[in-house]
């Protein structure tokens, strides 16, 4: 009985020093921030009245229904829909 508590101890001493090694090798990454600036852009004319109004087609053949340009068209550019700028900083 007493071996066996001798073999669960250097067992879980072995578990808790890979795990202490670990994560000492992620702390080198804690010396960078990232910084984003995100600006959504606004589409005025994505709005659930102009969402009606998109014709589908058949599922299988797409007859009957817009074109990519049409709803283009109708709904406006919608590409980009953000702007994100990343920064990388170095922390001390």
């Amino acid at each position: 009985m007493i071996g066996n508590a001798k073999k669960h101890y250097w067992v879980l001493s072995i578990i808790i020093l890979v795990v202490s090694l670990f994560l000492m090798g992620c702390q080198s990454s804690k010396n960078v921030v990232e910084e984003t600036n995100e600006k959504l852009l606004v589409n005025e004319n994505v709005t659930l009245e102009n969402y009606e109004k998109i014709k589908i087609g058949d599922p299988k053949t797409g007859n009957g229904g817009m074109t990519y340009e049409e709803v283009l068209v109708l709904m406006g550019d919608i590409s980009p829909q953000f702007h994100s700028e990343i920064k990388r900083k170095k922390t001390s």
